[in-house]
């Protein structure tokens, strides 16, 4: 049986539609600090913006699960490679840098090869956003946004997001954006409240839920912390619900506690929690400074 070509690479500038259109937040944060403009970020954006249109338009079939995880894995790749070479554009980094940098955002490993003293605050915010919407999964976005992408590639996000917690996953992709959402939003409130300005406010959030922990500085979070050491208390309530899988977190923000106790992941993310915090503490305690 032939593949689906047109739906594989209709699904796939789906995809490329949403992150184009992030790519935009990174001249607008230019013009905001009076940077010079991003132009690759926009120009990169602008084209996958257009091209996702004009693909939208041909009518194809639904794909199949192959199909689905083709388009999942030539989706992150893609995507990944266009973000190394704009940032390789804006930043004068090798694109064997950028490429590293690109792919520790999205999959929201946290490590990075970027000096971050003189970098302009749009990129160090495109690093953040590449950790959010990566955690969150591109496919979520495409469902809310494109209103074919549910009909031709909702296979995708069963490889990409596998989990069900509405009737439907367009319901799932609402709730979890609601969710997610929601915790950027008072994270970035209470972090504010506890000392961080607004951009380090909003980076460090999208980092601390996605897990990655990529921050603003060279030093990291600790220089941060010597400044409004009370940001800890947030970040810490904040690091626990981004370790948390999908379906405990809704069970919690839900109010259904009984079912959130049944989750034998849960409890098993509480206890090694508990034991290993316990011995770290134990460590500073008797191992000579």
């Amino acid at each position: 049986m032939a593949l689906n070509l047109r739906g594989i690479l209709r699904a796939i500038f789906g995809v490329g539609t949403v992150v184009g259109i992030f790519m935009l937040i990174v001249p607008l944060v230019d013009l905001i600090y009076g940077d010079m403009i991003s132009f690759s970020f926009l120009i990169s954006g602008l084209i996958l913006i257009l091209t996702g249109y004009l693909l939208s338009r041909m009518k194809t079939q639904p794909l199949t699960s192959f199909e689905a995880a083709t388009v999942a894995v030539v989706s992150w790749i893609t995507m990944s490679v266009i973000s190394a070479v704009n940032m390789s554009f804006e930043t004068k980094y090798t694109f064997v840098d950028t490429l590293f940098e690109s792919v520790s955002g999205f999959t929201g490993t946290g490590f990075t090869v970027f000096e971050l003293k003189n970098m302009k605050p749009s990129i160090i915010l495109w690093r953040s956003l590449m950790q959010w919407t990566g955690e969150l999964g591109f496919t979520v976005f495409a469902i809310l946004v494109l209103p074919y992408f549910y009909y031709i590639a909702r296979e995708v996000y069963g490889v990409e997001r596998p989990v069900k917690i509405e009737v439907t996953f367009y319901k799932t992709a609402v709730r979890l954006l609601i969710i997610y959402g929601s915790l950027t939003f008072v994270g970035t409130v209470l972090y504010m409240i506890t000392g961080m300005s607004v951009f380090e406010a909003i980076n460090h959030i999208m980092t601390t839920i996605a897990t990655g922990g990529m921050s603003t500085y060279d030093d990291g979070y600790q220089l941060i912390f010597f400044r409004a050491p009370f940001t800890y208390i947030p970040m810490i309530t904040f690091m626990i619900l981004g370790g948390m899988n999908f379906q405990d977190l809704n069970n919690l923000v839900t109010g259904k506690f009984k079912e959130l106790l049944k989750s034998e992941e849960f409890i098993f993310y509480l206890m090694m929690l508990t034991i290993l915090s316990l011995f770290v503490y134990l460590s500073y305690l008797f191992i000579d400074k």
